[in-house]
C-alpha cells in the first residue's frame, strides 16, 4: 500500500481515469466523491484478492470502519447519492 499518507496532513489527490470524469452534469465534488469511492473499493478488492492467493481469505477477519457516515462539507449533498441510506441526519447533525 505505497500510495498511503504518510503523515497526517498528507492524503491523495482524487483518483482520475474511474470513469465519473464524462459525468458533467454531477456537480465537481461528487464526481470527486464517487471516483474515491470506487478508488477505496478497489483497494479492498485488492486486499481480498491478495487473502484469496494466499490462502488466508478463511482464516482472516477484515473490517472495515467508517467514520459517522455522510456530510455536508465541502458542497458535498448528502442526498445526491441518498448517502444516509434514508436515516435521518448527517455527520454533525444533532437528534
Amino acid at each position: 500500500w505505497d500510495q498511503a499518507p504518510h503523515a497526517a496532513e498528507e492524503g491523495q489527490p482524487v483518483p482520475r481515469g474511474l470513469g465519473y470524469d464524462p459525468h458533467g452534469d454531477w456537480p465537481a465534488v461528487e464526481r470527486d466523491h464517487a471516483a474515491s469511492v470506487t478508488y477505496l473499493d478497489g483497494r479492498v478488492g485488492d486486499l481480498l484478492q491478495t487473502l484469496a492467493e494466499r490462502g488466508l481469505e478463511r482464516s482472516t477477519a477484515v473490517f472495515f470502519a467508517s467514520d459517522n457516515g455522510a456530510h455536508e462539507e465541502g458542497g458535498h449533498r448528502i442526498g445526491f447519492f441518498n448517502s444516509t441510506g434514508g436515516l435521518r441526519g448527517h455527520k454533525r447533525a444533532f437528534y
